[in-house]
């Protein structure tokens, strides 16, 4: 299906974004044009950022103080008023979890 191609398509992407595509087509021995198309039309993998070591265990950190904080709850043990401190937990969280999954930290998620 290499012949015959007519059409061609455009799209805008971040810094970070373009550096990915062009490490990966680099990687690839493939030019970004390329890669993309073979991504999208076969069963080739696309880019999976690496892991972020940092990011996960700072989520488990907050899991584990969550974990304690339910347990104390339960136990009838609090008495001050967590709000504050859950809102900070929440919003680091939001960070967290855009950092994980590798979106840009000034843009919002589907979800919100």
């Amino acid at each position: 299906m290499r012949g015959g191609r007519t059409h061609c398509v455009s799209t805008r992407l971040h810094a970070i974004e373009l550096a990915a595509l062009q490490s990966d087509a680099r990687a690839a021995h493939k030019r970004m044009g390329e890669l993309l198309r073979d991504v999208y039309f076969s069963d080739a993998s696309v880019h999976v950022p690496p892991i972020n070591l940092l990011y996960w265990q700072r989520l488990g950190l907050h899991l584990e103080d969550l974990h304690r904080l339910a347990a104390q709850l339960n136990a009838g043990q609090l008495t001050e008023d967590l709000r504050p401190m859950l809102a900070r937990l929440l919003e680091d969280f939001h960070v967290l979890r855009a950092a994980i999954i590798g979106q840009p930290p000034d843009e919002k998620g589907d979800d919100e």
